[in-house]
C-alpha cells in the first residue's frame, strides 16, 4: 500500500510540476509579448496649434522625412503659416487679392501665376501650410495629389489637403535644389527667393533638431 501511496504521490507532483512549468512559460510568453507590443508613434511639437502642426508633421514623417530635412519643412511651413494659425492669406484691404493676383490690376504677377481670367486673384489666393497661391500651382498641386482645386480652391485651406501640397511642393520645387538641408539660405531660396525670414526660419529649423 505504501508502495501503491508513493506512486501516486510521485505523479501527482510530477504532473504539479509539469503544470507549473507550462504556466510559467505561459506567463513568460505573456511578459514578452508585453514587452514587444507596438509602442505609439510621439510627436513633440513647437507651436500653440497642435491640431495644424500634428497633421503635417503625421504627413511628412509617413512620407519618409527624417532629420535635418523633416526639422527644415517643419521649420519653413511654420514660417509660412504663422506658426501653424493660418491656413488661408489674409487680406489686408478690400480687393487686396485682386490688386495683388488679378489680371486686371497685376497683370505681370497675374501672369506668372497662371491667374489669367478676372477673379483668378480672389479664387486662387494664398492656402495651407505652404500659402499655395496662382491657378496654375493649385492645378498642378491638384493633379498630383488628386483633389480638383482648381474648381474648388477652398479645399487647399483643410489641413489633411493642405498637408500633401505642401509635400508635393517640397519635393517638387525645394528638394531637387537643394544639397544640404542644414543650409537654410538654400532652402528658404527655395520657398521665397527674397529670404524673407530667414533668421526666424533657421531658428525654426534648429528649434525642431533639438526636438524630434
Amino acid at each position: 500500500m505504501r508502495a501503491i501511496e508513493f506512486l501516486v504521490e510521485s505523479m501527482s507532483r510530477r504532473n504539479f510540476m509539469k503544470g507549473a512549468a507550462a504556466t510559467g512559460m505561459m506567463a513568460a510568453t505573456g511578459a514578452n509579448a508585453m514587452q514587444y507590443k507596438p509602442q505609439p508613434e510621439e510627436y513633440n511639437v513647437l507651436s500653440p496649434n497642435t491640431d495644424n502642426e500634428l497633421v503635417l508633421q503625421k504627413v511628412a514623417r509617413h512620407n519618409g522625412l527624417k532629420g535635418s530635412e523633416l526639422a527644415q519643412f517643419l521649420g519653413q511651413m511654420k514660417h509660412e503659416s504663422w506658426d501653424f494659425s493660418k491656413m488661408s492669406e489674409k487680406p489686408k484691404f478690400k480687393d487686396y487679392f485682386a490688386h495683388k493676383y488679378d489680371i486686371r490690376y497685376a497683370p505681370k504677377t497675374a501672369r506668372m501665376l497662371g491667374n489669367n481670367k478676372p477673379g483668378d486673384g480672389e479664387r486662387y489666393h494664398g492656402r495651407g501650410y505652404v500659402q499655395l497661391t496662382g491657378r496654375d500651382n493649385y492645378r498642378m498641386a491638384g493633379e498630383a495629389i488628386g483633389v480638383d482645386l482648381v474648381n474648388h480652391p477652398e479645399l487647399a485651406a483643410k489641413p489633411d489637403v493642405a498637408a500633401k501640397i505642401a509635400l508635393w511642393y517640397w519635393k517638387t520645387r525645394v528638394k531637387p535644389n537643394v544639397q544640404n538641408f542644414g543650409d537654410t539660405t538654400s532652402v528658404t531660396k527655395a520657398i521665397n527667393p527674397a529670404l524673407l525670414g530667414l533668421q526666424a526660419r533657421h531658428q525654426n529649423f534648429k528649434d525642431y533638431l533639438r526636438i524630434l
